[in-house]
């Protein structure tokens, strides 16, 4: 009995050592490209912080500028009209861009009849993997003047290769 109970113990520590170092070694082989050469995998998007850009006024644009070299990736558009009087957009209410390849518009709402202390309906448009703009070229959205409109614009993305 007593060798059956070592022979049993000593089975199960070689299984264990066994399952532990098959573990063990494809982790060590997926840590190295050469032997003793530490290798890191690229990230698809390295970016260290957004950057925002807002307009608040009757017109105007919320811009933002890389540097030389480098494209903005626009990854949040959020836009609102407020009423400073009876507004009478006869067609529906646009943001227009710039810097972006295409310069996309971004039709908002039709804001017909809104009165004095109105606010219109809030665009709120998250771009998952950044709308990039043109290399080394400010990226702007621009809020036409439009009689009794005040805009709240904000753009945030962030600058990369």
């Amino acid at each position: 009995m007593r060798n059956s109970m070592k022979r049993l113990q000593k089975f199960a520590l070689a299984t264990l050592l066994v399952a532990c170092s098959l573990i063990l070694l494809p982790h060590a082989e997926a840590q190295q490209g050469v032997p003793g050469t530490l290798t890191q995998q690229s990230p698809t998007q390295l970016h260290a912080a957004a950057v925002c850009a807002t307009l608040d006024a009757a017109s105007g644009s919320a811009t933002l500028t890389p540097p030389a070299g480098q494209s903005v990736y626009l990854t949040y558009i959020e836009a609102n009209i407020g009423a400073t009087g009876t507004v009478v957009a006869a067609a529906p209410v646009k943001l227009t861009s710039a810097g972006l390849t295409g310069s996309p518009t971004f039709g908002l709402w039709n804001q017909t009849a809104l009165t004095i202390g109105a606010v219109g309906i809030p665009l709120f448009l998250p771009i998952s993997n950044g709308l990039k703009g043109q290399t080394s070229t400010a990226v702007s959205v621009t809020g036409a003047a439009i009689t009794s409109v005040v805009w709240h614009v904000t753009i945030c993305g962030y600058y990369a290769p």
